[in-house]
């Protein structure tokens, strides 16, 4: 699964690791992401596991950053 911000792509790949590629074309890994039934993610990244929010506002998906941003996101097949 991809989800497309205006900033980067982030990758959620089957075999359970994650992966952002920035607009830049830097890229940031994590061996392991997990979602909650509450909204929450976490981001594994070793040595700073990240949490952030999706939540749906008038039909858009955004995500809510530990820092309190907010980023529209496209789902991408």
């Amino acid at each position: 699964m991809k989800l497309r911000f205006d900033d980067g792509t982030e990758h959620y790949r089957e075999d359970g690791s994650y992966r952002y590629t920035a607009s830049t074309g830097e890229t940031y890994d994590a061996p392991h992401y997990q979602f909650y039934d509450s909204g929450f993610r976490c981001i594994d990244y070793p040595n700073n596991p990240r949490f952030d929010f999706y939540v749906v506002h008038d039909g858009k998906l955004v995500l809510i950053n530990y820092q309190g941003g907010r980023f529209p996101g496209e789902l991408m097949r």
